[in-house]
């Protein structure tokens, strides 16, 4: 089988929004979908636009984003003429982090996984 460059798979409808913290306990959401060619993967690409934290008390913060975009290292193969899905885990505790210079911004650096 051979190797292809980057298949870009748009969000269906352009960007979109998605509650991360509504994906657990094994719940989960359509980012994309896309007819690729039959070859073997190595990585999931990931586009972020922007992201808020919104706090206990219902108010929003904005998050900081070092780099919009995440690479998710995952080797996969995908066969002809068949369905595969991949699930993708994004750790939201591990991913926020505060500023150490005393600004009190908080820095999205997203920890994402694939899961087996």
């Amino acid at each position: 089988m051979a190797n292809w460059g980057w298949q870009d798979a748009a969000i269906r409808g352009g960007p979109a929004t998605f509650d991360l913290l509504t994906l657990t306990d094994g719940a989960t959401a359509l980012l994309a979908s896309r007819q690729v060619p039959a070859g073997n993967y190595s990585r999931i690409h990931l586009d972020i636009s922007s992201a808020t934290l919104v706090n206990k008390d219902g108010s929003m913060t904005p998050l900081k984003i070092d780099s919009n975009k995440v690479d998710v290292p995952i080797r996969f193969q995908v066969t002809a003429a068949t369905t595969s899905t991949i699930t993708l885990d994004f750790n939201a505790a591990a991913s926020v982090q505060v500023n150490e210079t005393g600004s009190d911004q908080f820095i999205l650096r997203p920890v994402v996984t694939p899961v087996p």
